[in-house]
């Protein structure tokens, strides 16, 4: 039985190699190169721009990025606050809504590149331009 079975697979190994298709492969075959791409040459067409950082698409620098990363502590908050206030002309401790929702902002989103921008800014408009800048209220 043995026999019989070794020579059945014998003939169906040899059936299936008298079958199966020829490889039709050769040198003649195999794509040919062209002018449109060319791996070893710049195209200009072809080079894209560097990517985007994200200090980039937020309209920062990098330093103004990382120091926006960093959370601010309350009672730098509170002393921004009051800059803010003495720069407009009003008492430190002025109780004017604006001058809360900044100080509420601020314990929420307050980041150290905001504080650095209310240190360097003279001006109400350029404290206010700090504020949209760097604090995200929403």
């Amino acid at each position: 039985m043995t026999r019989q079975r070794t020579a059945t697979l014998g003939v169906l190994a040899s059936l299936a190699l008298a079958l199966a298709p020829a490889c039709t492969c050769s040198k003649s075959s195999e794509p040919t190169k062209t002018d449109a791409f060319d791996p070893t040459t710049e195209n200009p067409k072809i080079v894209s721009p560097p990517p985007v950082t994200p200090a980039q698409d937020a309209g920062m620098s990098e330093a103004e990025y990382r120091d926006w990363h960093m959370h601010l502590h309350n009672e730098l908050c509170e002393a921004a606050c009051k800059r803010i206030n003495t720069v407009a002309g009003k008492p430190e401790t002025d109780p004017n809504p604006k001058a809360i929702n900044t100080l509420s902002n601020c314990l929420r989103f307050g980041n150290v590149a905001w504080y650095k921008c209310i240190l360097r800014g003279n001006k109400p408009e350029e404290l206010d331009d700090c504020s949209k800048r760097f604090l995200w209220s929403e």
